[in-house]
């Protein structure tokens, strides 16, 4: 949270993979770093289900489709959609983060 008030992160955005995720993933899709053009965030497309350590290409070209939703049709309403999504699905499945 502390990173939020900095302003070097934002409470909605993209939420940042590690290195060697990055490294392979730009190499097996093709507009993948195309997810790199916003600010990170806390929550975005983790609401979907879309979280964690993903486990085949499949799933991460689902993920950056939704990042790429995001970073098209970014809004202030999208972001508090977001955000409620996040604390009502957070509250009804405490695994969730």
């Amino acid at each position: 949270m502390l990173n939020v008030l900095r302003g070097q992160m934002s409470l909605v955005g993209l939420v940042r993979m590690q290195r060697r995720t990055i490294r392979y993933y730009q190499t097996i899709i093709e507009r993948y770093m195309w997810r790199h053009a916003v600010k990170p965030g806390i929550t975005a497309g983790s609401v979907h289900g879309l979280r964690g350590e993903t486990q085949s290409v499949e799933i991460m070209e689902q993920r950056l489709e939704y990042d790429l939703y995001y970073i098209q049709n970014w809004s202030i309403w999208l972001d508090l959609e977001i955000l409620v999504l996040t604390i009502f699905r957070g509250l009804i499945n405490r695994n969730a983060y």
